[in-house]
């Protein structure tokens, strides 16, 4: 198990989150359409463009989330992908409104150029903690206690009545929202065909059921994460408690065995396309058909969505490790997503 983070290092992280490098989004700069929070969405009249800050009251408390709504004709039908953020982020950090680096904005490009939904929620702060999702991991004790499975199937079936294709829905997160998504797939595999969990695990306590239903799962895993192991172990964070997690190879070992995989792996080195970031990528595949397991090895990556666009800056490097180049994480996730499809 991993030691814990040095406060000096906890301290550094907390400075230089703002501290980044950004690089403008397309699909925000060719003129995806900012709609005021004040004209809510309704559910039923089509609309095209981000809408921000939506109201929710799922869960019985009041929620918000960005939705991105593609064009698209009168009863046509488009997928759907929920992205969801870290401990201690939020919708607008996704979307790179506080003026941070953000690899998730890229979702918007995607959302244009391939006519996909694509849905930003806010997690919730428990008293004295950090926002976040109720993901599996029984040992954590710094999750809030809210049922954020309802909430985003509730969001899901909201935006619905849009025109979303059911059999295309997914949900891809990283590090506490990656492992949410996970969640969803565990506990809700009629609504999430594959999702994408980014620096993130399966948990090793878990307060939830084995899966035992096909979900299509794409690992995107730093080999040197400092915050989420690797090889499994104790999760690091600035509050002590955050609980525990399998390896990355016992995690996919898991899914191979609930979506019956048996065909070898075959390892595959991505083009080092961005030697600057000393980290190249490995593709780790089995089998091309839903459903599948996979997974973007980065060696030396840290706790960091890879991304050429999204630069993170080198003092927030410092406390997380090293930013893989070489591949775009909305990307990759999507091209997976694409390929699960029916």
């Amino acid at each position: 198990m991993m030691e814990p983070m040095r406060p000096a290092l906890l301290t550094l992280l907390a400075l230089s989150c703002s501290q980044r490098v950004t690089a403008p989004s397309p699909a925000i700069d060719a003129g995806v359409e900012l709609l005021d929070a004040s004209v809510p969405d309704s559910g039923v009249a089509l609309f095209v463009g981000l809408r921000r800050d939506q109201p929710s009251t799922t869960d019985g408390g009041a929620r918000r989330y960005h939705v991105y709504a593609p064009p698209r004709e009168p009863g046509e039908l488009r997928p759907l992908v929920l992205v969801l953020h870290g401990n201690g982020g939020n919708a607008d950090q996704l979307l790179g409104l506080e003026n941070n680096a953000a690899p998730t904005k890229r979702w918007l490009d995607i959302g244009q150029r391939e006519r996909v939904f694509v849905v930003f929620p806010f997690g919730v702060a428990p008293d004295g903690g950090e926002p976040g999702w109720n993901d599996c991991r029984g040992d954590n004790g710094t999750n809030p206690t809210t049922d954020d499975v309802a909430f985003l199937v509730g969001l899901v079936n909201h935006v619905g009545a849009q025109g979303v294709d059911r059999a295309r829905v997914f949900a891809n997160g990283a590090s506490n929202g990656g492992m949410m998504s996970l969640r969803l797939a565990i506990e809700r595999p009629d609504v999430f065909r594959a999702v994408a969990p980014v620096i993130a695990a399966m948990p090793a306590a878990s307060e939830c059921p084995a899966p035992t239903r096909p979900v299509s799962v794409l690992f995107i895993n730093g080999t040197r994460d400092p915050l989420v192991p690797f090889d499994g172990g104790a999760v690091v964070g600035p509050n002590a408690g955050r609980g525990t997690v399998l390896s990355t190879r016992a995690s996919m070992d898991l899914w191979r065995a609930v979506n019956n995989v048996t065909a070898p792996e075959v390892e595959t080195a991505r083009p080092d396309t961005f030697p600057g970031d000393r980290s190249t990528v490995v593709e780790v595949t089995s089998r091309a058909s839903w459903p599948t397991v996979a997974l973007l090895r980065v060696e030396e990556g840290g706790h960091t969505e890879p991304s050429p666009t999204e630069r993170y800056a080198p003092l927030y490097l410092l406390a997380v490790g090293r930013q893989n180049g070489d591949v775009e994480m909305a990307e990759e996730a999507w091209r997976f997503f694409a390929s699960q499809a029916p």
